[in-house]
C-alpha cells in the first residue's frame, strides 16, 4: 500500500512539472531531463513511470479534468452561486487548481498540435473536451433552471466557456505570458456576464457586473 502511494506521489509530483514545462516551453522543446529537473528528480525516476513525453499527455490531461471535476463538485456541494461556480470554474480552468498558470486549457492549447500526428495524444484531447464541455453543460444547465441564465440549450453556453477560456489560453501561450489568478478570474466574470439572462439573471446579485451581449470570444481574451 505505500509503495503504491509513494508511486502515485511521485507521478503526481511528474504530471505537474510536465504540465509546467509544456505551457512554458512549448512540448517540442520539452525534453525528459527538463521535466526530470522540474520535478526535483533524477532522469531515470522519470523514465520509470514514463518512456516518451508522449506518454504523458494522455495522464496529464486525465487528471487535469478529475481535478476540474472534483473542484466544480466541492463547489456545488458547499451551497455557492451558479454564477459563482461558473466564474470559478473558468478561473480553475485557465490557471489551474493550484493557481499556476498551468490549467488544462493552457495545457491543452500547448498540446493541441500533437492531435495531427498521435493518435493517442489526439484520443486524450478529446476527452478531456468532453469531459470538461460536459461539466460546463451541467452548470449551465442549472442557471437555465434557475432564470438566472439565457434561455439558450445548455450546449451553446458551454460553448461560450469552452472557447471562452481556450481563446485566453491560447492568446497568453502566442504572447509568452503566465495566466495568474486574477486575470483568470476576470475572464470568469466576463463569461457569466455574457450568460447571463438578458431580464437581469445573475447581475441581480450585482457580483457581475454588466457586459455588452454582443462582446466575442477575442474580446474575452483580452
Amino acid at each position: 500500500m505505500t509503495k503504491h502511494r509513494n508511486d502515485e506521489q511521485r507521478k503526481e509530483q511528474i504530471c505537474r512539472a510536465a504540465a509546467r514545462c509544456f505551457v512554458q516551453r512549448g512540448f517540442a522543446a520539452t525534453r525528459l531531463l527538463d521535466i526530470a529537473r522540474e520535478a526535483g528528480m533524477s532522469k531515470g525516476g522519470i523514465y520509470f513511470h514514463f518512456r516518451a513525453k508522449e506518454d504523458l499527455v494522455p495522464e496529464l490531461l486525465a487528471r487535469g479534468a478529475t481535478r476540474f471535476e472534483a473542484r466544480v463538485g466541492r463547489e456545488v456541494e458547499a451551497g455557492v452561486s451558479v454564477a459563482d461556480v461558473l466564474a470559478r470554474a473558468v478561473r480553475a480552468h485557465l490557471c489551474g487548481i493550484d493557481e499556476d498558470g498551468c490549467g488544462t486549457a493552457s495545457l491543452a492549447m500547448a498540446l493541441l498540435s500533437l492531435a495531427s500526428y498521435s493518435e493517442s495524444c489526439r484520443s486524450a484531447l478529446v476527452q478531456y473536451e468532453r469531459r470538461h464541455r460536459g461539466v460546463y453543460r451541467a452548470i449551465c444547465e442549472r442557471g437555465i433552471r434557475a432564470g438566472l441564465f439565457r434561455r439558450a440549450r445548455a450546449d451553446e453556453l458551454a460553448e461560450v466557456a469552452m472557447s471562452t477560456a481556450h481563446g485566453a489560453a491560447m492568446t497568453a501561450l502566442l504572447s509568452g505570458t503566465r495566466i495568474d489568478a486574477a486575470a483568470a478570474a476576470k475572464v470568469g466574470r466576463r463569461v457569466v456576464a455574457f450568460v447571463a439572462s438578458g431580464d437581469g439573471g445573475a447581475r441581480r446579485t450585482g457580483k457581475i457586473p454588466p457586459q455588452d451581449g454582443t462582446a466575442s470570444t477575442v474580446e474575452f481574451a483580452r
